[in-house]
């Protein structure tokens, strides 16, 4: 509408009433595919609906501390989004839901990160970190994990949505910034993970066993989505550490569900993507140069992932990965391609 954003769903079959309510979880999703798709295509009006929906999420689901609201309601009968823009700005607004979810805030983050590499918005990447770091300082205990929300205090530790959603994150934000603290909490939530939710040799549950669990609470779900966005950050974290065990447990949760996947039918999409990322990455090692950082992690390759090593910082990094001299290496398919300039090493990944 007007403001911006996305409503829920439609209630009409042609798509021409909508029903009012809007999500910040729905909002984080669209925003995320209208970014992928305008970055490939360059649709003007793909940018103009991403940058209508980030005005609409800063101007009412965004909390100035840091953190995104949950939703806003719909306004029963057509009371205000039914009326002229005009008469709407004299007219209170609809309900704000200012609860701060962890996992909707983290998807949330990573959405206006993705805006960030795509457009250049400052202000995303910005409130980006400054979500990041309020849901670590509120939101998270070493040894709880994440909490799902928070509203002057952190309430429910110990879901999986929450600590995978801020695990992926949380390697964004270190992927973009190569600040070292957003690996060091995503190391501690995956620790969280491995230790309170992982099925022996298996995939992830959906929530930590609880003492007071009774008939089917007792009985815990392996989520098909969630295992897969595990998988994708077990992966980077093996890319961003060089520790080979993180992508043993990134296989096992994808080899869980390897007998069973064709039954989720549609929802096992994010499943699939994340069996290609697993089988087939393309890894960009930038040495020394961070100048370049930047525009390899611009560069729209879904299978990517972009790892910054400083040669005097992370020399025993760099010497686990074999790389002693500067430069942008490219790996893909068993082989490394070392460029000087990022440009190069985009007209190769362009000609693969």
């Amino acid at each position: 509408n007007a403001e911006g954003g996305f409503f829920r769903y439609s209630v009409s079959r042609d798509w021409s009433l909508p029903h009012y309510e809007k999500l910040l979880e729905t909002n984080a999703a669209l925003l995320v595919n209208y970014l992928h798709a305008y970055s490939i295509t360059g649709n003007e009006k793909y940018r103009t609906a991403i940058e209508k929906t980030i005005d609409y999420i800063k101007n009412y689901l965004s909390c100035p501390e840091g953190g995104f609201y949950g939703s806003q309601d719909a306004d029963g009968e057509d009371e205000y989004y039914g009326k002229p823009i005009e008469e709407r700005r004299k007219m209170e607004l609809p309900y704000i839901d200012k609860t701060i979810y962890t996992n909707l805030s983290s998807l949330m983050a990573a959405a206006f990160l993705e805006a960030y590499l795509v457009l250049g918005i400052d202000y995303c990447r910005d409130f980006a970190l400054k979500t990041i770091d309020l849901l670590t300082q509120k939101c998270y205990d070493r040894e709880k994990g994440m909490f799902h929300y928070y509203d002057t205090e952190a309430h429910v530790s110990g879901l999986a949505t929450d600590n995978i959603s801020m695990m992926e994150a949380l390697l964004s934000c270190f992927e973009i910034t190569a600040d070292k603290k957003y690996l060091e909490y995503a190391e501690q939530i995956a620790k969280f993970l491995i230790e309170n939710l992982k099925e022996k040799d298996g995939a992830f549950f959906d929530r930590v066993k609880m003492e007071d669990d009774i008939g089917h609470l007792k009985m815990r779900n392996r989520p098909i989505g969630e295992n897969a966005a595990a998988a994708e950050c077990f992966s980077k974290l093996c890319i961003f550490t060089g520790d080979g065990s993180y992508k043993k447990i990134a296989e096992e949760a994808l080899e869980d569900f390897s007998a069973e996947y064709e039954r989720y039918f549609i929802h096992a999409a994010s499943y699939g993507m994340a069996i290609e990322k697993f089988i087939d990455p393309v890894e960009i090692v930038v040495v020394g140069i961070k100048d370049e950082l930047l525009n390899m992690l611009k560069y729209s390759e879904p299978r990517k992932v972009v790892v910054f090593i400083d040669l005097k910082e992370d020399k025993a990094l760099a010497a686990k990965k074999g790389y002693s001299t500067e430069g942008i290496y490219v790996c893909h398919k068993m082989a490394c391609n070392k460029f000087d300039k990022a440009e190069d090493a985009i007209k190769y990944l362009e000609g693969q």
